[in-house]
């Protein structure tokens, strides 16, 4: 049983080691505007964090306590420790005149990832808050934390929106809402005063096992960091850091919006007024208007529209569930697949990057250094998915015409392509064509063009992959 013989006095020292930095936090003045009969849950794992979490709001809000609840996921790994945890947390609601919610995990022998452990955890949050009928739930991150999802983040290349989190306060869709009153207190001041205190709390041994990303940052690298770092407080930094991302992340979202709402959002997107924009504010309006339009493509791709965007190129993106972007001169637009005809004309000017058909395939090119090995591969090569050619910056890619003439490997005459494919031309319909100024040099399925194979002499080529 957790025994607080003086529980007033905890909320006093509670107060009195926060006060004057809580109560100008966006968290403090949020909670502090709900009205009393508001259901607040409160997620905690009996550790340290979500322990002083729980301390800090009810000693702050008791008029919003009486309808309070704290809600606890066993996760069943540590056997009699995980039930542990729960009878802890369960015994503080108890002390504290706490609503107490848990759920336990069955399938212990599953090794449960990282993302899905998070997952499963906000699940039995979301549904347990729904059936309280609450949509406020506060979370027990703290500054370490932030340092530990930057770090993460940065990893896995995330931008501005991805950057900023933790969020101190977050609103969903569905109506929940997040907040994480005490970001702004590190972990080593938490446990200090709960020691302090004289409180205990649980530990979960799991964590000090590196078998999780976040553990291992937490246990590894930011140690090391720290080391390096010598006087600098890296998790004070992190979070300072953090702050100016938020900062300028609230910004770009502000002008975004603010130039989208003088926009009429459709299928199609206007470029003219935008395409100059510094580039941070032209990919939140791209991805606010793509989101509009239920379009989700790969990072790879929407760095490939941006920059084709701000080029004033022409290009085709397929993405999923049969649409398609097409980008030609100052309109971006959104065009279902069955609504449109793989064998309407179109001319692409090719500087660089990747660039996507409407057949559905895409186009690679990367410069090719030529020695005497390679000169065997180089002719033998499946020219129905690659070509060599002699090195060109620009190319031109237009859709397949068979009354375009074509100079085979071997032949000093231009011929048209219907004279010499015949009946197969149908099987070339859906290719694209591939134009050095106005040469055909290349048709995949057919060999380079004479003027552009690579002969003995040529010390670079270009490769194309089609696929």
């Amino acid at each position: 049983m957790v025994v607080f013989p003086k529980i007033e006095e905890i909320f006093s020292g509670i107060k009195g080691y926060v006060d004057s930095s809580f109560c100008h936090t966006a968290s403090y003045s949020f909670i502090k505007s709900l009205p009393n009969e508001t259901k607040v849950c409160l997620a905690c794992s009996g550790g340290s964090d979500s322990v002083f979490l729980v301390l800090l709001f009810c000693a702050y809000f008791p008029n919003l306590a009486k309808n309070a609840s704290i809600l606890h996921l066993n996760h069943n790994l540590r056997g009699k420790e995980s039930d542990d945890d729960e009878q802890y947390v369960k015994n503080l609601a108890e002390q504290l005149g706490l609503n107490f919610f848990s759920g336990k995990l069955k399938n212990i022998e599953t090794f449960y990832s990282e993302g899905t452990l998070h997952d499963i955890r906000h699940k039995f949050f979301a549904e347990k808050m729904r059936s309280i009928g609450s949509n406020i739930l506060l979370l027990g991150q703290q500054k370490n934390d932030i340092a530990e999802t930057v770090i993460m983040r940065l990893s896995r290349a995330s931008g501005l929106d991805g950057l900023s989190a933790p969020h101190e306060i977050r609103k969903f869709s569905n109506g929940q809402i997040r907040i994480r009153p005490i970001l702004f207190i590190s972990k080593v001041r938490i446990e200090s005063i709960l020691s302090n205190l004289g409180i205990s709390w649980r530990i979960d041994s799991s964590n000090l096992q590196c078998d999780y990303f976040r553990n291992e940052v937490r246990n590894v690298v930011l140690k090391a960091i720290q080391e390096f770092a010598k006087q600098y407080d890296i998790v004070e930094n992190f979070a300072e850091s953090q702050k100016q991302i938020v900062e300028a992340n609230e910004a770009i979202e502000m002008f975004a919006s603010n130039h989208l709402a003088k926009m009429e959002i459709t299928n199609k997107l206007n470029l003219s007024e935008i395409r100059h924009l510094p580039v941070a504010i032209l990919r939140r309006i791209l991805n606010k208007w793509l989101a509009h339009n239920n379009i989700s493509v790969k990072k790879t791709e929407f760095d490939s529209l941006l920059q084709q965007i701000r080029e004033k190129e022409t290009s085709v993106f397929n993405c999923l569930e049969n649409k398609q972007l097409q980008l030609q001169g100052d309109i971006l637009k959104v065009v279902h697949q069955n609504q449109r005809s793989h064998s309407k004309p179109f001319s692409i000017q090719w500087i660089h990057g990747e660039i996507f058909l409407p057949n559905g395939k895409s186009l690679k090119k990367r410069l090719f250094t030529i020695d005497q090995k390679s000169l065997k591969k180089i002719l033998q090569c499946d020219t129905s998915s690659e070509a060599y050619i002699a090195f060109s910056e620009t190319l031109t890619v237009k859709n397949f015409c068979a009354d375009e003439q074509y100079t085979r490997f071997g032949h000093s005459t231009p011929k048209k392509l219907k004279a010499f494919l015949r009946n197969k031309i149908e099987c070339f319909k859906e290719e694209p064509m591939l134009y050095i100024n106005r040469d055909i040099c290349w048709i995949p399925g057919l060999s380079v063009a004479d003027t552009y194979k690579i002969k003995a002499n040529h010390k670079h080529a270009l490769l194309l992959t089609y696929s």
